[in-house]
């Protein structure tokens, strides 16, 4: 009876670390000196990862970048060698500066980067890495 709680135990703990969500601080450019956000990174039954963004104090995208009309939110495979950053969507930042984003990957070794672009439909970020961060899963 005693082997199979410690059993049933092991097995619950290894089901929850399994499960668990990583959180990835960004690091931030001058440009964005107050901005603050994290990543958290779970993984899903089907093996891939869950990403969800949420950035705080983001300052209007054209006082980042003359012409930026938004934020545009990054995925650079680290897994996929050669492979260019893949485009997960634009913030819309609310008027407490607060954005929040949420993308799927299969990758599990990728950089997340933010961007000021002139639209959320760029398929190449244009301008310089204003937050990074990097995901090892």
């Amino acid at each position: 009876m005693l082997t199979r709680i410690v059993s049933a135990v092991f097995g619950f703990s290894l089901l929850i670390a399994g499960c668990s969500t990583t959180r990835n601080e960004f690091e931030v450019a001058p440009e964005l000196l107050t901005a603050s956000g994290t990543a958290k990174v779970s993984k899903l039954n089907n093996q891939n990862l869950a990403v969800a963004v949420e950035v705080k104090n983001l300052a209007k995208p054209e006082k980042a970048q003359p012409g930026a009309t938004v934020y545009v939110l990054w995925m650079q495979p680290m897994d996929a060698i050669g492979a260019p950053p893949q485009n997960l969507g634009a913030f819309n930042v609310d008027k407490n500066y607060y954005a929040e984003l949420d993308a799927t990957t299969t990758h599990s070794k990728f950089d997340l980067f933010v961007t000021a672009e002139p639209s959320g439909q760029s398929i190449g970020p244009s301008n310089k890495r204003l937050m990074w961060t990097r995901v090892e899963r």
